[in-house]
């Protein structure tokens, strides 16, 4: 499996969802949002995983 990851804030990293790709034996690339934004051909992965909301947004 071909994985990409979008990270979209600079202090936030992909974490346990790099473990665990490397653990599985993949080499997920990735693409840094906030930076310059090159965005790989659709046919380069074959996984793809948004997540979203900063901590800050879940306390009331």
């Amino acid at each position: 499996m071909r994985l990409h990851i979008l990270e979209h804030v600079p202090f936030e990293s992909p974490a346990y969802i790099l473990d665990w790709a490397q653990a599985k034996g993949l080499s997920p690339t990735q693409t840094r949002l906030y930076g310059t934004i090159l965005f790989p051909d659709q046919d380069a992965f074959e996984s793809n995983r948004l997540m979203s909301a900063l901590l800050d947004c879940w306390i009331a």
